[in-house]
């Protein structure tokens, strides 16, 4: 088992983040309206960062001058109260103060005997600091950890419901992702519940946990009395706090994976550009080059092709769309596809017209003010790329829109590819 000052820095470090994270929660607490959320979550921050502390070996030992395994009653008693105290959080987030009061009331009944038959079982069967969570304990240790653990089980089930309850609804995706990992917290402490409800019971049918020179169940005990304590409240507030700190953290990444995501883009509708501003050249927009941003690169090119599907639809019939996009469903393309395949076969025909005719139709609006009409109803980059994408992919690659291409413009009177 790892040594006493590697279990004490453990908690030690553990006790000073929450301890840190209750101060940065608490500024403003005073203000008005009061949130009782808010207060209930700097509660629980401060309880648990207490509980760490005393629980330290460090501070156990001298807690044992005042009363032999006092920081174990005190660590336990404070993690039920922090229990109760996450649970009146979520209540507060539910109900309003006067019902989520009333809805604590009967919890904290529970809290509170628990908390005196521990400590009542606590008083009456003292024990040495060793023999307190030994699978050979006296049985009124036993029953006091019983009692600590069904309590903690109970909170830790019920505020997985009240999770489940507050996520019902939510469109907050930063909300939704708190809630899953506070849920996986829960999980956390309820293993921890079982593998201690286990090792204190085991030895009672007669198998033998401590092997004389087998370092296996002093790992084993560290693990489930400290790591996993420590996974599980960790856990629960990066949870309870994620909406305030995920989107900062979170904002590198995603500028990243946005720049990937928009440069694979840009090099993906090159084709279609090309043959874009082959036959329309005056929709190019100046002043981008390589050392234009991704975003802003990629959204000159969505713009121009855009540019381009405008000047080709009033070549086309909505007719011809339409029966293009008949052909390719009965094709066996899906409903996306055969969209992209209509919108390539409205592109295709409209550039063969303008590429044959030599001149595009007159528009009642500059190249550039079209652009800016486009800026100004807000389009939605990534999505209107992604679009663009399967219409170049059914330009380029498919060939039944030029087969359709040739048959619309036949129909029409038009050139055919």
């Amino acid at each position: 088992m790892p040594s006493r000052s590697i279990i004490s820095t453990l908690f030690f470090a553990v006790s000073l983040a929450l301890l840190a994270t209750a101060i940065y929660r608490a500024r403003g607490i005073r203000s008005a309206p009061r949130q009782p959320d808010v207060t209930a979550l700097v509660w629980l921050l401060l309880l648990l960062s207490a509980s760490f502390a005393v629980q330290a070996p460090a501070t156990r030992a001298v807690l044992n001058l005042i009363q032999i395994n006092l920081g174990q009653l005190l660590g336990n008693g404070l993690t039920l109260v922090a229990a109760c105290a996450a649970t009146a959080m979520v209540l507060f987030t539910l109900y309003d103060p006067h019902e989520a009061r009333r809805r604590l009331r009967i919890r904290q009944i529970l809290l509170a005997t628990s908390l005196g038959l521990m400590t009542v079982m606590f008083l009456a069967n003292p024990a040495r600091p060793e023999e307190f969570t030994d699978p050979a304990a006296p049985v009124g240790i036993i029953v006091y950890y019983f009692v600590y653990l069904a309590y903690l089980a109970y909170a830790l089930v019920d505020l997985l419901v009240l999770i489940r309850r507050r996520a019902q609804g939510e469109t907050d995706g930063w909300v939704r992702a708190g809630m899953r990992t506070v849920s996986l917290a829960c999980g956390v402490g309820l293993l921890y519940t079982v593998a201690r409800m286990v090792n204190l019971t085991i030895s009672y049918t007669g198998v033998q946990v401590k092997v004389p020179g087998d370092k296996t169940y002093g790992i084993l005990e560290f693990i489930v009395a400290a790591v996993l304590p420590a996974c599980s409240v960790l856990l629960a507030i990066a949870g309870f706090t994620l909406r305030r700190w995920g989107p900062v953290v979170a904002s590198p990444v995603v500028a990243i994976a946005r720049t990937i995501r928009h440069r694979r883009a840009y090099r993906r509708l090159a084709p279609l550009w090309a043959e874009v501003h082959r036959v329309l050249p005056r929709t190019y927009l100046q002043d981008r080059d390589s050392r234009t941003r991704p975003s802003l690169r990629l959204y000159g090119r969505v713009v121009e092709i855009c540019d381009a599907e405008m000047l080709s639809r009033p070549m086309l019939p909505p007719e011809q769309r339409n029966a293009a996009f008949n052909a390719a469903r009965s094709e066996g393309y899906s409903v996306e596809e055969s969209e992209a395949i209509a919108d390539a076969v409205v592109l295709m025909a409209g550039l063969s017209s303008i590429d044959d005719n030599g001149t595009a139709p007159q528009l009642d609006v500059s190249p550039s003010e079209l652009t800016s009409r486009h800026a100004l109803q807000g389009i939605d980059l990534d999505r209107e790329a992604t679009r663009l994408e399967r219409v170049a992919a059914a330009y380029l690659g498919i060939d039944l829109v030029r087969r359709l291409t040739n048959s619309v413009s036949a129909a029409t009177g038009g050139p055919s590819r």
